[in-house]
């Protein structure tokens, strides 16, 4: 994906474009069944470690980050894409769900991240209680 282009390019789940928005500014957006949807923007500027240690810091602990209330992991398949957020497991080809259902306990949990994305998770007894309570 050239980020200087902002000809439409089919990343494999549809079609996304990058578009200038200033003069090292930059906005990714994909089109969907309602129109281009956007979806990030990003910067073209040098980083440093501590920036990246900074913004990781965040996204782990700081309770606004996307990261700390839920839990989620993606797998892209030849077909589209696997998702599984807080209990909601869904599946697409391309842009369409053709899958989705509810993972209500901790164990119908572990057992979705064994099947369907290939991991097998050993927790400690509290570790388990905790996941029980999702």
């Amino acid at each position: 994906l050239e980020i200087e282009n902002s000809t439409p390019v089919d990343d494999g789940e549809g079609l996304i474009k990058v578009e200038k928005i200033s003069a090292d500014e930059y906005l990714l957006s994909r089109q969907t069944l309602e129109g281009w949807q956007r979806q990030y923007a990003f910067e073209d500027r040098p980083i440093y470690p501590s920036d990246l240690k900074t913004a990781n810091f965040y996204m782990e602990y700081h309770p606004d980050s996307h990261f700390v209330p839920h839990r989620f992991i993606g797998l892209f398949t030849e077909q589209g894409r696997k998702g599984l957020f807080d209990n909601q497991f869904s599946e697409r080809i391309g842009q369409e769900i053709v899958r989705k259902e509810e993972i209500k306990s901790g164990a119908s949990w572990l057992k979705c991240l064994k099947e369907e994305f290939g991991m097998e998770i050993k927790l400690s007894k509290e570790e388990e209680h905790r996941l029980s309570g999702y």
